[in-house]
């Protein structure tokens, strides 16, 4: 198995918190772990070992630039490991195994494991409307793909219409009505978020790609409906309550050492969306 094989079928809390650097860098830090593990030196002599090791190693290309991202880039690394923050190197020459965002990964910004998919990291910033949007967008994709010809989505609790006005998810081919543009006066309208019709189809079937739904009793029980049973309507509730540790207290600590969040961060909250229709 590759290195980068290796890595991602590490466990999700050994492998969720990553910083990616110069492979130079991600070489030094390896050497010096070895030695640290031996001499057990302090966290100042650590990273100024790793600093000179890397220097070293990337010197017939170095530039000040260079050299001083590279200070940055090891400073805030063991910042936050001292810190209390499991953050790992991950080197360049890794990336095209991953499944970064557009224009990633930067230099210094911390990036966190997609709890469900293994290749997907996203920055720390974006993390959570990532994995509500994706949760999301696979239950329409569930639902659509079982037949479903009428989708109605009411706020319950948490994230509302200013988060449901900014998700990208859609529904192709669907007649859809954002509740955020809507002017809606009666109270029981205020609450709807997303509105769709569809032609629907006689062959129902599940998606060939889903990774919430193995979690799901509920989801799989309106699937087996439709697939074997001819369930007509359906109710469920989309939930999004675990924070994975991905919250103001990360927050906190990686800015103090220094690591970019990679945009504005916004903290979960538990959110329940009532999802109903019928097939």
């Amino acid at each position: 198995m590759s290195e980068t094989g290796t890595f991602i079928e590490l466990p999700y809390i050994d492998r969720q918190k990553v910083i990616f650097v110069d492979d130079a860098v991600y070489e030094a830090e390896s050497q010096v772990g070895v030695i640290t593990n031996e001499n057990q030196q302090n966290d100042q002599n650590i990273t100024s070992k790793i600093i000179k090791v890397a220097r070293d190693i990337i010197r017939p290309v170095s530039t000040v630039i260079l050299l001083e991202t590279v200070k940055q880039v090891v400073h805030a690394y063991q910042e936050a490991r001292a810190k209390g923050l499991d953050v790992r190197m991950i080197p360049k020459r890794w990336i095209p195994n991953f499944n970064l965002p557009p224009g990633h990964p930067r230099d210094g910004v911390l990036y966190v494991a997609h709890p469900a998919i293994r290749e997907v990291y996203v920055p720390v910033a974006d993390f959570h409307r990532f994995t509500f949007e994706h949760k999301f967008s696979e239950i329409l994709s569930l639902l659509m793909h079982l037949g479903s010809k009428k989708i109605h989505v009411e706020h319950v609790c948490g994230w509302g219409h200013d988060f449901a006005s900014k998700l990208s998810a859609g529904i192709p081919q669907a007649d859809l009505t954002i509740g955020a543009s809507m002017e809606n006066k009666s109270e029981t309208s205020r609450h709807i978020l997303y509105e769709a019709e569809l032609e629907g189809t006689d062959v129902p079937e599940l998606p060939s790609t889903l990774v919430w739904y193995q979690h799901e009793p509920t989801w799989q029980k309106v699937a087996e409906g439709r697939l074997k049973f001819g369930l007509k309507k359906f109710s469920l509730k989309l939930q999004y309550q675990d924070d994975y540790g991905v919250n103001a207290n990360l927050k906190v600590k990686a800015q103090k050492a220094g690591l970019d969040l990679g945009g504005e961060f916004k903290n979960n909250e538990s959110t329940t969306w009532a999802i109903n229709g019928g097939f």
